[in-house]
């Protein structure tokens, strides 16, 4: 019984050891993979800017700066690219824009999509507030007439007895 139990237990160490290192795997596949780019001072800066500003199409919601992605990757040149051959921020915003979307940016433009975005959250809390309301006016509280209210107490009589 005592072998039993220390097997037992050298087999959930084992488990143990496995699911930790199964834990760890994802901190391991994330090491830090950052596009090395030669750029002087002024553009650098512009440079760092620019990745920070633009979201990667694949991982949705991390910029193009934090993302390790292959097209994050590739957008990182593009922007050093694009900043070596004197594009203005706005001309390769505007550029990624046309490739990718609106989405690549985190400050998108105003167009009527993203009014009706912005706008149909506060439609529909309007619309929530007035039918509560109608309804909460519709379930007022009646009162019963004398007729009725002996009509009640012989219905609840006869029930009791």
């Amino acid at each position: 019984m005592h072998n039993a139990r220390r097997r037992k237990s050298s087999n959930l160490s084992g488990y143990a050891v496995a699911w930790c290192l199964l834990a760890a795997l994802p901190v391991a596949m994330a090491s830090e993979v950052k596009t090395e780019v030669d750029l002087p001072q002024p553009l650098m800066d512009r440079y760092e800017v620019l990745i920070a500003e633009l979201r990667c199409p694949k991982c949705l919601n991390i910029n193009i700066a934090d993302s390790n992605a292959p097209i994050a990757t590739d957008l990182r040149m593009v922007v050093a690219k694009q900043l070596k051959d004197g594009n203005t921020n706005q001309e390769i915003k505007a550029y990624l824009r046309e490739r990718y979307g609106d989405f690549i940016d985190y400050d998108p433009p105003i167009t009527p999509g993203t009014l009706a975005l912005w706008a149909l959250p506060i439609v529909m809390l309007l619309c929530a507030a007035v039918i509560f309301t109608y309804v909460g006016f519709r379930r007022q509280k009646l009162e019963l007439t004398a007729e009725e209210r002996t009509r009640l107490a012989r219905l609840k009589a006869r029930q009791e007895s």
